[in-house]
């Protein structure tokens, strides 16, 4: 779920530092979400896992649209990103077993190209460059960055 919400005069979102002893992306920063529970829409899923993870009560969430899916190779997860919005800064309480920090980013930095880069990566023995967005001491990567570049590219014509 990508949560945004106006703070310190501009539009925020969360994300998460996840918890190392995680089975799946530990220690990586990552939009709030997971599984879809069995009778479970993702949308339905996308706003449960945001008040599981950071605590942000269903009732302050208006559901503006989804992404398009991200397929993650090594989970063997099929990601869909819903956005929201909320018309003020919720209160953000990371649940302790899933998520370390909350990472609050403000849009503005997303939309600045200076704050995109890449750094190489090692999977199954084979190194790769990987697009991430810098934040603080954060290298948001993978299909979170991926996520938010789509996010980036829908909102840039804008003028967000």
């Amino acid at each position: 779920m990508i949560l945004l919400y106006p703070h310190r005069g501009g539009w925020h979102l969360p994300l998460t530092l996840r918890q190392a002893h995680l089975a799946d992306h530990a220690g990586q920063v990552s939009l709030p979400g997971g599984a879809i529970d069995p009778g479970e829409t993702s949308r339905q899923a996308a706003v449960r896992e945001l008040y599981e993870e950071i605590a942000v009560e269903p009732s302050n969430v208006a559901l503006l649209g989804r992404l398009s899916p991200v397929y993650v190779e090594v989970s063997n997860f099929l990601i869909t990103p819903w956005v929201a919005f909320s018309s003020e800064r919720p209160p953000l309480t990371p649940n302790p077993d899933e998520v370390e920090e909350v990472i609050e980013v403000p849009l503005a930095h997303l939309l600045d190209a200076d704050n995109f880069g890449s750094q190489v990566r090692e999977y199954r023995g084979r190194c790769y460059t990987a697009p991430h967005f810098a934040w603080q001491s954060h290298r948001i990567w993978g299909a979170t960055c991926m996520i938010l570049g789509e996010l980036v590219t829908v909102l840039e014509p804008l003028g967000v």
